[in-house]
């Protein structure tokens, strides 16, 4: 067997361990993942369209941050087609950097009316079955909306829920639009949850049962809440005004009576007039 040299030996460890690429730059030979490309932009459609298509952008050069100015630019203008890659041959000469290109395309291609037809839409915008349902409609509605407070989301929201999560929404004292969404998807998955899952046999007709008393609202957590005392949130002039709206008391913030009227009010302590006998 003939001797192994020592021009085999610097050969074999010149040579790079086969699951490594050599034409690779990156650390290591490994090459990391790939971030797709958004759809090409037309010009046309709701201005959610163009908005996504600058967030993936956006997202993709930040991903790629080696990519020079010039080389974003020809990227954005690839992924132009239509109506918009129209506009584009006539102004790419101006186009220096992606900033100056996703400027330009969002002030040419955002419609002007499509803030006042979303608005007018959402004050349409009401509850008809599931709280998922009428969250998918309303957060449609307010991304076309450049505009639209967070103060705003929130109350036009809350005034688009069925009554009965009105309630609860207020009687927690929620006070903004996440929490607020929270609240009403699981107010309605418990609702659902309590009802019958499967439709019974009719029962024969009977009379009809003397009125009651309205039931209190729909309480979370039931156990937790009886178990300890239950924090109420301040009574501000807003509070206090929704509370006189809804017929609630002040103090409990239930419905059905007022706050002189309250059965969980602590008794206030009488007080006896010097000479006038003890206090009725």
């Amino acid at each position: 067997m003939p001797a192994r040299t020592r021009s085999h030996v610097d050969d074999a460890e010149s040579e790079p361990p086969p699951d490594i690429d050599p034409t690779d730059p990156s650390p290591g030979g490994v090459r990391p993942p790939e971030m797709p490309l958004p759809r090409p932009y037309s010009g046309e459609g709701h201005s959610s369209a163009l908005r996504q298509w600058v967030f993936l952008l956006n997202a993709y050069f930040l991903f790629h941050v080696t990519l020079t100015a010039d080389q974003q630019v020809l990227i954005a203008l690839s992924l132009l087609s239509g109506t918009a890659l129209d506009w584009a041959e006539m102004y790419h000469a101006t186009f220096t950097t992606w900033t100056t290109l996703r400027d330009a395309i969002v002030a040419e291609f955002t419609p002007l009316a499509g803030s006042l037809d979303a608005r007018n839409a959402l004050l349409t915008c009401v509850q008809t079955s599931t709280v998922k349902e009428y969250l998918g409609r309303f957060r449609a509605l307010i991304l076309l909306i450049d505009d639209l407070s967070p103060a705003e989301t929130f109350h036009t929201f809350r005034r688009g829920l069925k009554p009965a999560i009105q309630k609860e929404i207020i009687l927690r004292g929620v006070d903004s639009f996440r929490k607020a969404a929270e609240m009403a998807t699981l107010f309605d998955i418990l609702t659902v949850t309590a009802s019958p899952s499967a439709p019974t046999a009719p029962a024969a007709p009977r009379a009809p049962n003397p009125p009651r008393a309205p039931n209190p609202p729909f309480r979370l957590h039931a156990t937790a809440v009886d178990a300890a005392p239950r924090t109420r949130p301040p009574l501000t002039d807003t509070l206090r005004a929704e509370l006189t709206a809804l017929g609630a008391c002040y103090y409990c913030r239930q419905v059905g009576h007022v706050l002189a009227e309250c059965p969980t009010r602590p008794p206030r302590p009488a007080h006896h007039v010097a000479g006038n006998g003890p206090a009725r």
